[in-house]
C-alpha cells in the first residue's frame, strides 16, 4: 500500500498514456472504415451474352452514390491504338423529341446498383462511329474502357482492359480487378478524358 502511495503520480501517468493510446487506436480504426466508406469503387464487367454479343456492366460498389460523366473507349489492333469518347447510346433508335435518359449512360447511380452500357459489339460500332481511325483498324486485339464519374467529393474513375481470348471473338478481362483511378495523377487523366469530350 505504502509503494502505491508513494508511486501514485507514476502510475497515473502511465494509465493516462495507456487510456490515450488507446483512444488513438480507437480513432484511426474510426477514421480508417469512414474513409474507406467514403471511397468510391467502380466495377467494370461483361457478362448476360456471349462473344462479341456479351454485355459491359457497370457496377457502383461504393455507399455513395456517384454520377457517371463520360465513359472513353481505347482499342488496339496489332499494329496501333486509337480511342473515343461514347457516352452516349447512339445505337438506339429513338424519334427526336422523345429522348430520355435510356439514350445515354450518363448520370447518377445509387451505391450498389448496376447499369448495362451496351454490348461490346455497339460499344466498339459507338467509338468507330466517333473515330474513323477505329473503323478502319484490322482486328481488335483488346478494349479498355475508362469510366469516369463524380462523387460528393471529387472525379473518381475506374478502368479495365479485356482481350480477344484465342481466336475466338470474346473478349475477357486482362485483370482480375477493375483499377480504381483515384490519385491526383489519375484525377488530371480522367480531367483530360471530359474535355476531349
Amino acid at each position: 500500500m505504502e509503494w502505491l502511495l508513494a508511486h501514485a503520480a507514476l502510475l497515473q501517468l502511465v494509465t493516462s498514456a495507456i487510456t490515450a493510446l488507446v483512444w488513438i487506436v480507437y480513432l484511426q480504426t474510426f477514421l480508417g472504415g469512414y474513409r474507406r466508406q467514403q471511397r468510391s469503387m467502380i466495377l467494370i464487367t461483361s457478362g448476360a451474352g456471349r462473344g462479341m454479343n456479351s454485355h459491359c456492366l457497370v457496377t457502383n460498389l461504393g455507399l455513395e452514390p456517384i454520377s457517371i460523366l463520360s465513359i472513353r473507349i481505347d482499342v488496339r489492333d496489332a499494329q496501333d491504338g486509337a480511342s473515343a469518347v461514347v457516352p452516349d447510346r447512339n445505337e438506339m433508335m429513338i424519334p427526336e423529341g422523345n429522348e430520355d435518359a435510356s439514350a445515354t449512360n450518363q448520370g447518377p447511380m445509387a451505391g450498389g446498383t448496376m447499369r448495362d452500357i451496351g454490348r461490346f459489339s455497339t460499344l466498339l460500332d459507338r467509338a468507330a462511329t466517333e473515330n474513323p481511325d477505329i473503323a478502319r483498324m484490322d482486328e481488335i486485339l483488346s478494349v479498355e474502357i475508362t469510366i469516369v464519374a463524380a462523387n460528393a467529393s471529387s472525379i473518381t474513375g475506374a478502368v479495365r482492359r479485356f482481350e480477344r481470348s484465342g481466336g475466338d471473338s470474346c473478349f475477357r478481362a486482362a485483370s482480375i480487378e477493375t483499377r480504381q483511378l483515384r490519385a491526383r495523377s489519375d484525377r488530371r487523366r480522367l480531367r483530360s478524358v471530359l474535355e476531349a469530350a
